[in-house]
């Protein structure tokens, strides 16, 4: 009836009016500009984390994912990240994994143009090489790629749903496979431990020149109370091992002759 469509109109007006919101120029240029723009923040890591708590707020969705994805290319995106904040806290870590999170569903949802969510898990695996275990890089990618999992397998859901969230589970597979994940990047990454286990992870480099003669003698940070501040290498060495174990079973024989291969 009449009625019912302009009820269903007034309740699609907050969804539009947020949707353009997000996408207009002002709001991306707030993002590109001001947020991202590291050289503004320097050590200011504080700023830095309430920014990208906004963002992750605001575009912490599918829809918020899509419109982020046509603005930057996930490997400017991680290009970013490692070379600007490879000294940030799991703090901000998190927020960029809720942003990559995002950006990596939209690409894999896209039905048009496939290639989109190759080309993004070839540029996450590509970052991996250059990136060691408890590097807030690393710390990204994987807890990007866990979080979309864990999506994947969220039961409560219509079956429409269900369907797309196994798409989605399958193209993540598929991609892993076809950037060879499972017989070249997470074997380089188990045995990298050797050489960057124990690398430290702790924050923003501070500024040694306002630190006065007093603060030079100030008592160091415990093992405990530094590994609560930085990505745990440890927590990254599992997560790459079971995302192993899940690539390899469902990659056939070559997974069976990689699995051998690590041993």
């Amino acid at each position: 009836t009449g009625k019912d469509t302009e009820d269903n109109e007034k309740k699609s007006y907050p969804t539009l009016l947020m949707h353009w919101q997000r996408g207009s120029d002002l709001a991306l240029t707030s993002i590109f500009g001001l947020a991202l723009n590291l050289d503004l923040w320097g050590r200011q890591e504080e700023a830095l984390l309430c920014m990208l708590s906004e963002i992750s707020r605001r575009y912490g969705n599918i829809t918020g994912g899509q419109l982020l994805r046509r603005q930057i290319p996930i490997q400017s995106f991680l290009d970013l990240i490692r070379s600007r904040l490879e000294f940030a806290s799991p703090k901000v870590g998190e927020r960029l994994a809720t942003l990559l999170r995002y950006m990596l569903l939209a690409s894999l949802s896209h039905t048009k143009n496939i290639s989109i969510g190759e080309h993004d898990i070839h540029a996450c695996c590509s970052a991996l090489s250059d990136l060691p275990l408890g590097s807030v890089g690393t710390h990204v990618i994987f807890h990007s790629w866990s979080a979309i999992l864990d999506w994947c397998n969220d039961t409560d859901n219509s079956a429409e749903d269900e369907e797309h969230m196994m798409n989605v589970c399958r193209k993540l597979g598929r991609n892993l496979m076809m950037s060879q994940y499972h017989d070249v990047v997470a074997p380089m990454l188990l045995s990298r431990t050797v050489f960057c286990g124990e690398r430290s992870m702790s924050g923003f480099i501070p500024d040694k020149s306002k630190q006065s003669s007093e603060s030079l003698v100030e008592e160091k940070e415990t093992p405990q109370q530094q590994l609560l501040n930085q990505p745990n290498w440890r927590s990254h060495w599992r997560m790459v091992l079971s995302l192993f174990a899940w690539v390899t079973s469902i990659a056939g024989p070559e997974g069976v002759i990689a699995a051998k291969a690590v041993g």
